[in-house]
C-alpha cells in the first residue's frame, strides 16, 4: 500500500512539473519474458525438476525541461508476473528519480539517482567475468541482468549530488575540469549504526593534446552523530593522481607514457569486533603505450603495478557479484532433487539470474570470491597485495573486418597471505584474449555474418607449508548469421574447466589476513551450448528465442554434484 501511495504521489509531482515545463518528452523500455528450466542430477534415481516463470514489465520515463536550465526525470515501472489473475502479482515501483540542470550556463549538476566512475583505483565498478568476446546468444540474457542491476559500463549507481564544470583557457593550459560529488551509501539504523557517506572530487588539467593530468580524491566516512551511541566508526580516504603524455611527431605512430599512483588512509573502530586501528598504504601503476595508425591499426601496452597489501579503496574493490554461498540465493533449483543438498553456482546462473546474485552497494570489506572465475584480480586492478607486469596487444584492420586483443598479466603477492610458516608468495599468471571476425564484410555478402571467440588461461601457484596449484581455462565461441533480412541465427558455446586447489584467505573486519585459511579443492567442467534466433523489427525492438543446454561435471571422488540443465528462453524487447 505504501508503494502505491508513493507511486501516485510521485506521478502527481511529475505531472505537475510537466504542466509548468516548456518541453516535456517521454521514454520507455519494456520487456516480455518467458523462461522454462529443467534440471537432472545424480542424487536420486528420479531426479528431474522443472519450472517456468515469466513477466511483462514496462519502464515509463517522464522528462520535463524548463528553458534548458532544469530537467526533472522520473522512471516508473509497472510489472506483472505471468499467471496472475486480475492484476494479482502486479507491482508498481519508482525505478529512477533525478533532477539535473546547469548554473550560470557553466556548472552542470545532478541530484537524485546518478552514475559515478572515476579511475580503476578510486571509483570503479569492475566486471570480474570474462565476457569481452561473449557470443550474442548469451549477451542478450546478460544485458537484461545488467539493466536490472543498474550496471552501465564501470559506473556505480548512487543517490546523491554530483556537480562538474569545464573551464576553457586561451593560454597556458587548454582546459580545467572540476568535479565534486556526495552520496549516502548506508543509512542509519537510528540506534548504533550511523549514516555512511561517500564523497570526493576530481581536478583534471588538459595542458594540450599531448599532456593530461588529474588529481582524484574519494572518501567514505561514518557520521557518528546521527545515532545516540555509535558502535562503529569507519573512515577511508583515497588520494590518486593520473597522467598521460603523448608524443606523435613520427608519422603514423604515437607513443604515450601513462599511469596512476596514490595512497589510502583507513581507520576503523568497531566495538563488536574489539577493533580500533589505522593503516596507510600506497599503489602505483604506470607504463608505455605505442600505437600505429596505418592501414592496420595496432596498439601495444606495457605496464607495471604495485598495489600494497593494505591499500583500501572500497568504491574500486567492491565486487559486482556475490559469491559467498551464505549470502546469495539461487532462484532456479537452489537444491538438488533430495530437497536439502545445495547445488553449485554456474555460468548460466551468473548470466541469467536477475536478482539475488549481484551487489549494488559499496562494501568496506573485501568480499569472498570463487577462484575458478577470477583468482588473479578478484577485486579488479585495485586488488591489494599484487605486484607485476601487464602486456597487451590490440589489432584491427581499417575496414574493421578483423579485430583482436591479447593480454598477459604476470603477478605475485607482496606479502605472504595464508602461509605464516614459510612465507611463500603466490604467483598469478593470466593470459586472455580473443577476436571478432566480420565474415560478411570479408566476402562481400549481403547479409551479416559475425564470429566471436575468446579464451582465458589463469594459473595460481605457491610452494611452502600451504602449497597451491590451481588452473582454470575459460573459452567462449559464438556465431551470428543473418539468414533473411533482420533475422539472425545465433549459436554459442561457453566452457570453463577448473582443476587444483587454493587456500582462501580468512580476513578480519579490518581486511587483515589472519593465520587461518579456507581450503578449496576443485575438479570440474562447465559447458553451455546455445542455439536461437533474433528478429529485429527496428533498432530497439526485437524478439529473441533461445535454447541453452548446460552441463556441470564434478570429478572429485565420491560425490554426486554433477547435473544437467536445460533452459528455453523467449524475450520480446522494445524501447523508444
Amino acid at each position: 500500500m505504501r508503494k502505491k501511495v508513493l507511486f501516485v504521489s510521485m506521478l502527481s509531482l511529475v505531472m505537475n512539473v510537466c504542466v509548468q515545463a516548456q518541453n516535456t518528452y517521454f521514454t520507455g523500455h519494456g520487456r516480455s519474458l518467458f523462461t522454462y528450466d529443467d534440471i537432472t542430477d545424480e542424487v536420486q534415481t528420479d531426479s528431474k525438476q522443472a519450472a517456468s516463470s515469466g513477466y511483462t514489465m514496462y519502464d515509463f520515463g517522464v522528462h520535463a525541461e524548463n528553458k534548458g536550465l532544469v530537467r526533472a526525470s522520473a522512471i516508473m515501472r509497472i510489472r506483472n508476473e505471468f499467471g496472475g489473475f486480475y492484476a494479482d502479482g502486479a507491482s508498481m515501483d519508482i525505478r529512477q528519480v533525478q533532477i539535473e540542470g546547469i548554473i550560470a550556463n557553466r556548472v552542470k549538476y545532478e541530484v537524485g539517482d546518478m552514475y559515478l566512475s572515476q579511475t580503476p583505483y578510486t571509483i570503479w565498478n569492475f566486471d570480474e567475468s570474462f565476457i569481452k568476446y561473449e557470443s550474442d546468444i548469451f549477451g542478450i540474457r546478460r544485458n537484461i541482468v545488467n539493466y536490472e542491476n543498474y550496471f552501465i559500463d564501470n559506473k556505480w549507481r548512487m543517490q546523491g549530488v554530483n556537480a562538474y564544470t569545464t573551464l576553457e583557457f586561451m593560454k597556458g593550459i587548454k582546459s580545467l575540469y572540476i568535479q565534486g560529488y556526495g552520496s549516502r551509501i548506508l543509512p542509519s539504523d537510528l540506534l548504533e549504526t550511523p549514516d555512511r557517506f561517500l564523497y570526493g572530487g576530481k581536478l583534471g588539467i588538459v595542458q594540450s593534446s599531448a599532456f593530461k593530468l588529474s588529481g582524484n580524491v574519494v572518501g567514505i566516512s561514518d557520521f557518528t552523530g546521527t545515532v545516540p551511541a555509535a558502535n562503529v566508526d569507519f573512515e577511508n580516504t583515497v588520494y590518486t593522481g593520473d597522467f598521460k603524455y603523448t608524443y606523435d611527431k613520427i608519422a603514423g605512430y604515437s607513443f604515450a607514457l601513462l599511469g596512476e599512483a596514490g595512497f589510502s588512509e583507513t581507520s576503523l573502530r568497531e566495538d563488536v569486533s574489539s577493533i580500533d586501528k589505522t593503516k596507510q598504504d600506497y599503489f602505483y601503476d604506470a607504463g608505455l603505450q605505442i600505437q600505429a595508425h596505418k592501414k592496420v591499426q595496432s596498439i601495444f601496452t606495457f605496464k607495471y603495478r604495485d598495489v600494497g597489501p593494505y591499500f583500501t579503496s572500497p568504491a574500486a574493490q567492491t565486487r559486482r557479484i556475490i559469491e559467498n554461498s551464505t549470502e546469495y540465493a539461487l532462484e532456479v533449483f537452489p537444491n538438488f532433487s533430495d530437497g536439502t543438498s545445495l547445488r553449485s553456482m554456474t555460468l548460466l546462473d551468473r548470466m541469467s539470474q536477475e536478482t539475488g546474485l549481484y551487489n549494488g552497494s559499496i562494501s568496506p570489506l573485501l568480499l569472498p570470491y570463487l577462484p575458478q572465475y577470477n583468482s588473479a584480480e578478484p577485486y579488479g586492478k585495485a586488488t591489494p597485495n599484487r605486484t607485476g607486469s601487464t602486456v597487451a596487444l590490440g589489432f584491427a584492420d581499417s575496414a574493421r573486418i578483423v579485430s583482436l586483443n591479447a593480454e598477459a598479466n604476470m603477478l605475485s603477492e607482496i606479502f605472504a597471505e595464508g602461509d605464516t610458516t614459510t612465507s611463500k608468495l603466490r604467483s598469478f599468471t593470466c593470459v586472455q584474449g580473443g577476436l571478432t571476425y566480420q565474415a560478411g564484410k570479408q566476402f562481400g555478402l549481403p547479409k551479416d555474418v559475425t564470429l566471436k571467440c575468446g579464451g582465458k588461461l589463469e594459473q595460481t601457484q605457491r610452494d611452502g607449508a600451504v602449497p597451491i596449484d590451481l588452473q582454470c581455462i575459460t573459452a567462449d565461441v559464438g556465431v551470428s548469421v543473418e539468414t533473411i533480412k533482420n533475422l539472425h541465427l545465433l549459436v554459442g558455446l561457453k566452457y570453463l574447466q577448473a582443476n587444483g586447489n587454493e587456500a582462501l584467505v580468512v580476513r578480519n573486519r579490518f581486511n587483515e589476513a589472519t593465520s587461518g585459511v579456507t581450503k578449496f579443492t576443485i575438479d570440474s567442467q562447465e559447458q553451455l551450448l546455445g542455439l536461437g534466433f533474433k528478429y529485429a523489427f527496428a533498432n530497439t525492438v526485437f524478439l529473441s528465442t533461445q535454447y541453452i543446454l548446460g552441463t556441470y561435471t564434478d570429478n572429485t571422488a565420491n560425490n554426486k554434484n554433477s547435473f544437467d540443465t536445460r533452459q528455453w528462453f523467449v524475450n520480446f524487447n522494445y524501447s523508444f
